[in-house]
């Protein structure tokens, strides 16, 4: 188990590795500078709402903070930040890539659904309802419903209702 001061400089690191400021990382997180200062500093406990708003801005962080959120089944993808710029110009460009045939966890949906550009969102909702596979479904509906964006809501509901050919 890591420690307050462990956590904070893992924080710091990923958010340095990057180039983003600590002024802009408050900005994009919607969190007080000073506050965010105090936790990369180890000066206050690292909540998982900090991690999550860090990988929204930057991608995943660490084994340890990415272990706690991804699913591990041999399965299931695992990116590390290298390869889910790939992911997202895959989307981005309208090629399912591994989301055709690979489970995507709860870190990967939240991800993709904060980065995908709005032509990679129509691409998610053709596949939400017509994707080859039903995994491809599954995964663009996932990221779909990730995004929060409530015309998106019923479209989801009623693929949710009606694919027969996938087990929601």
């Amino acid at each position: 188990m890591l420690t307050a001061v462990e956590w904070g400089a893992l924080l710091r690191q990923a958010r340095q590795d990057v180039r983003i400021s600590l002024s802009e990382m408050a900005r994009l997180t919607s969190y007080d500078k000073s506050y965010l200062s105090l936790v990369e500093r180890g000066q206050r406990p690292v909540p998982t709402d900090i991690v999550i708003a860090y990988e929204r801005v930057i991608g995943p962080i660490g084994e340890d903070m990415w272990r706690r959120r991804n699913t591990t089944h041999p399965r299931v993808m695992q990116l590390k930040r290298a390869n889910f710029a790939d992911l997202i110009r895959s989307v981005n460009e309208g090629k399912p890539g591994p989301l055709l045939d690979t489970p995507t966890s709860l870190v990967v949906d939240e991800l993709l659904a904060s980065k995908v550009s709005p032509d990679g969102v129509e691409h998610l909702r053709r596949w939400m309802r017509e994707g080859q596979t039903s995994t491809l479904r599954v995964n663009s509906l996932s990221v779909l419903a990730r995004r929060s964006d409530r015309g998106d809501a019923m479209p989801i509901v009623e693929v949710l209702e009606t694919d027969e050919r996938s087990e929601f």
